[in-house]
Parts: C-alpha cells; sequence; structure tokens
C-alpha cells in the first residue's frame, strides 16, 4: 500500500492519521477556541487548602481526590464535542 499525493491510501492497509492529534501550537488558540472559558466551582474551598499548604493525595485504589475538581465552561458550542484534559503533577 502506499500514500497519494492527496493522502488517501492504494491497496487494503488501513488509514494513517496525516495530522497531528494534538495543536502543534497550543499557546496560540483559534479563534473559536479563544472565546471558551474554563472556571473552578469549589475556587473557595480550592483557595482555603493551598493557604494551608495542605497536599491534595490521589490514591491508586480509588484514584479519588479531595476536596473534588468540579469545572464549568462557556462560551462553548452545544452541537460540538469537545476532549478536557487535565494533567495533575506533583509540586
Amino acid at each position: 500500500s502506499s500514500l497519494d499525493a492527496h493522502g488517501d491510501f492504494s491497496g487494503s492497509a488501513p488509514p494513517v492519521c496525516t495530522e497531528p492529534l494534538i495543536p502543534t501550537n497550543p499557546g496560540i488558540p483559534s479563534e473559536e477556541m479563544a472565546k471558551i472559558s474554563c472556571s473552578l466551582e469549589t475556587k473557595e474551598l480550592w483557595d482555603k487548602f493551598h493557604d494551608l499548604g495542605t497536599e491534595m493525595i490521589i490514591t491508586k485504589s480509588g484514584r479519588r481526590m479531595f476536596p473534588t475538581i468540579r469545572v464549568s465552561f462557556s462560551g462553548v458550542d452545544q452541537d460540538s464535542k469537545y476532549i478536557v484534559l487535565m494533567d495533575i503533577v506533583p509540586v
């Protein structure tokens, strides 16, 4: 099988993704994405934990956190589907 100039395959091999799944420059959002905002719903509680220096622990058995993460989004297109990723890293 070979890939032709239009990204189509000749033969029976499965297609291969030719576009990146993650934006190559995530620092510059598209116009549509720039309209979307995300807010932490329990920010006051998270601020209290931060002020106290309390660690949030994720257990392997249940993978649960306290306080729980609750966010809301505005500016989204209700007919579109979105993927939300969160990276939790140790400090």
